[in-house]
């Protein structure tokens, strides 16, 4: 999933600004192939462990503390619509840890800042990303 320019989103209580791009990406943690003696193809196929992680791109504007830390268990949440102007946006949420905080300079000392965090469910099961559609 890829969100451009989200209208709000928050790491816990923090809010952050200039959030440029939210991906979430969904991998395999554990892959199961099998084959057959009949033939090259894979008869079989799962994937019993997942993992979700989430990537934050924003740009620092001015000195600040960090929003969190690597290993922080933080409640993101984030909204986004189709536009500015749209009646119907999303509300999304995910309990996560996070993983990375980094910084790069770019041009005219614009600073990015990136946040990888791995969302997870509370029992297992339920997905760790939760979409809520919200009127405006």
């Amino acid at each position: 999933m890829v969100i451009l320019q989200p209208a709000s989103v928050a790491l816990g209580t923090v809010e952050l600004r200039s959030v440029e791009s939210v991906l979430i990406n969904r991998t395999p943690n554990r892959l199961v192939v099998e084959h057959a003696d009949l033939g090259p193809h894979a008869t079989f196929v799962d994937v019993p462990e997942r993992r979700v992680t989430v990537t934050l791109r924003r740009r620092v504007q001015e000195d600040e503390p960090p929003p969190a830390k690597p290993g922080d268990s933080v409640t993101l949440s984030f909204t986004t619509s189709e536009s500015a102007a749209s009646a119907r946006a999303r509300r999304i949420t995910a309990n996560a840890v996070v993983t990375h905080v980094t910084h790069e300079t770019g041009p005219h000392n614009a600073v990015t800042q990136t946040i990888v965090l791995i969302a997870f469910s509370t029992d297992g099961v339920a997905d760790p990303v939760v979409e809520t559609v919200i009127s405006t």
